[in-house]
């Protein structure tokens, strides 16, 4: 197959991807979803991982 020929595949994530990714970034950041939301409210967060996780998970965990 030559790469004029090549088709671009698009994989989707499940709900279950998604759960698997937030467990595992508030893991990383050492933080529970309720203390994370906390301290993205008070804009203060108790580690770059933290903040990081808020930027990659918030919209996952309301």
């Amino acid at each position: 197959m030559t790469p004029d020929q090549a088709a671009v595949v698009v994989e989707y994530a499940t709900d279950e991807d998604i759960e698997i990714a937030v467990r595992s970034a508030l893991e990383s950041a050492g933080v529970s979803a309720e203390e994370l939301k906390g301290e993205a409210r008070l804009g203060r967060f108790s580690s770059e991982n933290a903040r990081l996780a808020w930027f990659a998970i918030s919209p996952f965990i309301g």
